[in-house]
């Protein structure tokens, strides 16, 4: 009787045991692992599809479309239901069987790859170039389409600074969750430096699929999906009749031309050249067009006025005169003989005042200006010469050289202000002298600017010892911009603004009166105020520089021209701004003879 129950003791502990076991396991499949398993059924059964959102427009100060969207198409191929006359396919298609197999090869290597789902086999293809084939590629089994949005420019200007898309590359997606393979992002220009903004925000389709991946149905009639939200649209500050203005007057040149609002900062233009039509950089012709333009020899992606580097010439008298006007080591009648046995000059009147130095743009006058500024009438005293050096660069500098001024373009470069420090590392500690260096008196040697610089000048000028931080949109979505908030957007020079009277009658005196340098772009309804440069060019022939402003009295635009190996700037820099300020002040160029010299002038052959 005891071994019976003993028995029945045992047996009861055994179905104990397996009980707790059983229990337990529950409790972990449906509480601890509930999550994971319904994950995975999620992941094995339901596929998340991506809806890309539609990106922002960019347009004008006057609200015309700079940049937009139209509809492109992904021709996608099922392998495993593919069968086609490879050859005819590819005729359709303009492309070659080698060019074919590579694309096979390309997609078997994606990840998740499956012969049994769509793959994309040509990208983005335009609206026009589908039109043609459409009826004919859906005869085809095994291919089907799907819409994509790509960018499109109506008046193909501005390509540098709109920039461009391109494909998302391994870095991009390590270094941003937002995107997936198959996204585009802004590579250059504003959509680079607005991606954030203008991308918007993806949707999500979720779809029940079978075991070979293919969709069967809408996953829980949609509750999950999310629409996508468009990306905001930006206003710019570029005037687009002005800016295309200005890239026909630059073709066939080489350079750039910046025009600024001097009350405001923003850029009315900003000219590239050589330029190219933006619309060569979208949809599936991207790479190839991309490479052509990247070997070009012309440098067409350079985006000069931000980043080219090139001694300013003589646009800088116009600095170093109102600098020595603050300091007090010059008045408005402050003379010097032109000596061209210390500096080459030009045939011109002399001895010259302040003003008329301007005019005239007499070097030896500004070689012995800047030596009164360096030395303060204390010949060989190189303490004198550090500490004068000192003084001069921190004016220079205060009117946004040897830094990037911040415009909202990334890759924007500083340009150099030559100092002390410099020339010590150059020729030795106190072994040079005001003989060595005084090329800087009249913008060459080691001081070099960029091209929106110089058009900051002019608008630092026009303002009488202030500008404001060049800008380029002042609107996301329909959120204005408030710069009033930012503390480096207004900037103040060291030289008071009552010095800036005298440079300006200077500037006015270089279009008006006789000697004028540039006397033949006189704009005789305008009063326009500017200075000729030329900046020396040790390759080649020199570059030819100009900025202005006007009208003197309250002024409307500031601007900066500098054309590459075309010589002094009266002869062609000049000429070119004077057309751009009255294109943009009248509304329309009345000069029709000077225009189409402008316009016939060109420096190497346009295609």
């Amino acid at each position: 009787m005891a071994k019976l129950e003993s028995r029945k003791y045992h047996i009861a502990l055994l179905f104990g045991f397996f009980f707790v076991i059983y229990l337990s396991r529950l409790f972990y499949v449906q509480v601890i692992a509930n999550d994971f398993f319904t994950n995975r059924a999620k992941t094995d059964a339901v596929d998340k599809v991506v809806e890309f959102p539609v990106r922002g427009n960019i347009y004008d100060r006057n609200g015309i479309v700079l940049v937009q969207n139209e509809i492109a198409y992904d021709v996608m191929i099922t392998l495993r239901d593919f069968e086609a006359d490879t050859l005819r396919f590819c005729k359709l298609l303009g492309i070659d069987t080698v060019e074919f197999n590579h694309r096979l090869g390309s997609i078997k290597q994606n990840r998740g790859y499956s012969s049994r789902v769509p793959q994309v086999f040509e990208s983005l293809m335009k609206s026009e170039d589908f039109g043609g084939i459409k009826e004919r590629l859906f005869n085809y089994k095994g291919i089907s389409v799907k819409k994509r949005t790509v960018r499109n420019y109506p008046k193909a200007i501005a390509a540098h600074v709109l920039g461009h898309v391109s494909k998302v590359g391994p870095r991009d997606l390590k270094k941003d969750a937002f995107y997936i393979p198959q996204d585009y992002k802004g590579s250059s220009g504003l959509e680079q430096f607005y991606e954030q903004v203008l991308r918007g925000k993806k949707g999500w389709k979720h779809y029940l699929k079978n075991r070979h991946g293919k969709h069967i149905s809408s996953y829980l009639e949609g509750a999950l999906d999310t629409f996508p939200k468009p990306g905001n649209n930006l206003k710019t500050t570029l005037d687009a009749d002005l800016q295309e203005y200005g890239e026909r007057l630059m073709r066939g040149k080489i350079g750039a031309i910046v025009a600024l609002e001097p009350s405001t900062g923003e850029v009315l233009a900003m000219v590239n050249a050589p330029t190219y039509d933006p619309n060569l950089l979208v949809g599936g012709k991207y790479g190839k067009n991309y490479q052509s333009l990247a070997k070009d020899e012309k440098k067409i992606l350079f985006p000069r006025a931000i980043q080219s580097r090139q001694p300013p010439g003589s646009i800088v008298k116009t600095l170093q005169s109102a600098i020595a006007l603050d300091i007090g080591v010059a008045n408005e009648y402050t003379s010097y003989r032109c000596n061209t046995n210390l500096v080459g000059c030009h045939n011109h009147s002399s001895p010259l005042t302040l003003p008329q130095a301007i005019q005239h743009s007499c070097n030896p006058y500004y070689y012995h200006l800047v030596n009164k500024i360096f030395n303060k009438g204390r010949k060989g005293n190189m303490a004198q010469m550090r500490k004068g050096m000192d003084e001069w660069e921190k004016y220079v500098r205060s009117f946004g050289f040897g830094d990037p001024l911040g415009i909202d373009l990334h890759g924007e470069k500083d340009g150099n202000v030559p100092d002390k420090r410099e020339y010590d590392k150059i020729y030795g500690r106190n072994h040079w002298n005001w003989s060595t260096i005084y090329s800087i008196a009249i913008g060459q040697g080691e001081f070099s600017v960029t091209p929106i610089q110089m058009a900051n000048l002019a608008a630092s000028i026009a303002n009488k010892g202030y500008y404001f931080r060049p800008h380029l949109v002042t609107a996301v979505g329909e959120q204005k911009i408030n710069f009033e908030n930012d503390s480096s957007y207004r900037n103040q020079t060291l030289v008071d603004s009552t010095r800036f009277d005298i440079v300006q009658k200077g500037m006015q005196w270089v279009l008006e009166e006789s000697g004028g340098t540039a006397l033949r772009s006189r704009l005789d309804s305008i009063t326009i105020c500017g200075k000729t440069g030329t900046s020396q060019n040790p390759h080649g022939d020199d570059h030819s520089v100009f900025m202005a402003f006007a009208p003197r009295k309250n002024p409307e635009i500031a601007i900066a021209v500098f054309v590459e190996n075309a010589g002094g700037g009266g002869g062609t820099a000049a000429p070119i701004a004077s057309l751009m300020i009255e294109q943009y002040l009248k509304g329309d160029v009345e000069r029709v003879e000077l225009e189409k010299e402008m316009i016939d002038k060109v420096f190497y052959k346009v295609e």
